[in-house]
């Protein structure tokens, strides 16, 4: 590591403690520091000569608690039941689980499939992973929840 930004070899400093136009666009950064060139660039000289009292590795950083927050959000998703064993709960037998997942349509499987999606909807599972998941349509499981929600009202 170098002791000052001048010490690095491919750092753009050059370029604005000697006000060069290059691919470095100097003008934006000096002109904040002072209108008048030859003291902006005084002014940039100065600031990087400043000495840095701060021990960073005491210093907290956004990425620490960024990190923390990720892992919490992964940790809540990961208490929510999975599908299947929504699926599970609703009573099914393993012929019609095996069935239900196919994607088959018999009628008997509807009060399964019901439940299952009503349950899952409530653990904010989407239409789309719910159909994914036995193997339906997004659109079919909105109309089995419509047609049935229309029939028991």
């Amino acid at each position: 590591m170098c002791q000052t930004v001048s010490g690095y070899k491919w750092s753009s400093d050059i370029f604005y403690r000697k006000g060069i136009k290059g691919f470095v666009n100097v003008d934006i950064v000096l002109s904040m520091l002072d209108a008048d060139r030859d003291e902006a660039v005084k002014k940039y000289t100065e600031l990087m000569a400043e000495k840095e009292e701060k021990d960073y590795a005491e210093e907290k950083v956004i990425g620490d608690e960024a990190y923390q927050l990720m892992c919490l959000s992964r940790r809540k998703t990961e208490e929510r039941k999975r599908l299947d064993e929504i699926l599970i709960e609703t009573g099914i037998n393993d012929e019609d689980y095996e069935l239900v997942k196919s994607g088959s349509r018999k009628s008997r499987l509807t009060q399964y499939k019901l439940e299952y999606t009503r349950a899952a909807l409530a653990l904010k599972y989407t239409y789309k992973e719910i159909a994914h998941n036995i193997n339906i349509t997004e659109s079919s499981v909105k109309d089995m929840i419509y047609k049935n929600e229309g029939a028991n009202k």
